[in-house]
């Protein structure tokens, strides 16, 4: 894997290659980090606005006070890629203070990274307990180790797909699952307390995929002809098995759909920024 180029956005200072963190920051001490990664597309990102606006919505709930223009961003993009070789790609936005709490000195890092491996996965269910009452599932932060230990107890799957003590799917760890149920397209309501996916958000506003919300219990899944997960970073990764339900076609007719419709999306989002 290539080395990550990065740039900063410090709050107080325009330009700047290294930052320091205090020793009571909270992004040291808890991982008290908003994170957005999505993907680079032709050296530009792909539904850049869109994660900001989220991001903007995450830093308004946890008390950031960074300055998020646009327009300032972009060009800090433009400029991270400047002699990049690499036309595709994720980009990691990190927002993260550098003091105490209450403290306006903070940042906005890019990472600049290689693009990830797409491919059929086998997902397996991984149990949780009052998510819709947890705060910090509805956010994309850094402090994200719960997710990742259940997939490293769980060496039989790729990824997991989260549910709640009703039985109830909720979301992938990482993308948001979407099945395919009597030839509809069904995915989890929000109101489970699920991260508001921009790939999700996509997907739900294009008439032509025509798709539902609502909840999905484990009881159905044998009734499920397809299923994937979906992100904007990692696209639509189509599932060969879902817990105990396998697909015999894979990626089928809805899920191929859904790949179109993103890929559609994403180089609509972007045509109005290539150089």
């Amino acid at each position: 894997m290539a080395t990550a180029r990065y740039c900063i956005l410090d709050y107080r200072i325009q330009r700047s290659r290294n930052v320091a963190l205090g020793i009571h920051s909270p992004a040291l001490l808890v991982g008290d980090t908003l994170r957005e990664t999505l993907p680079v597309m032709e050296t530009v990102p792909v539904f850049l606005d869109r994660h900001l606006e989220r991001l903007r919505w995450s830093a308004a709930q946890f008390g950031y006070q960074q300055e998020l223009d646009n327009v300032r961003i972009r060009t800090a993009i433009d400029n991270l890629m400047t002699g990049n070789l690499r036309e595709q790609g994720l980009l990691h936005l990190l927002l993260f203070r550098h003091g105490q709490p209450g403290d306006t000195h903070e940042s906005l890092l890019m990472l600049l990274d290689d693009p990830p491996e797409h491919g059929v996965l086998a997902a397996g269910l991984a149990p949780v307990n009052n998510r819709d009452r947890d705060p910090l599932a509805r956010h994309s932060m850094i402090s994200n180790i719960f997710k990742e230990q259940l997939r490293r107890r769980h060496t039989d799957s790729e990824d997991l797909v989260l549910v709640d003590e009703a039985e109830r799917l909720l979301e992938g760890c990482r993308g948001n699952v979407f099945v395919a149920l009597e030839g509809a397209l069904v995915t989890p309501p929000q109101e489970l307390g699920l991260l508001p996916g921009i790939g999700r958000g996509v997907l739900l506003a294009d008439p032509k995929l025509n798709p539902q919300t609502r909840v999905i219990h484990r009881g159905e899944l044998d009734r499920v002809s397809e299923a994937f997960l979906a992100s904007s970073a990692t696209g639509i990764r189509p599932l060969r098995r879902l817990g105990d339900r396998c697909f015999d076609q894979v990626p089928g007719p809805l899920t191929r759909a859904a790949m179109a419709a993103l890929e559609y999306h994403g180089l609509a989002d972007i045509a109005p920024h290539l150089p």
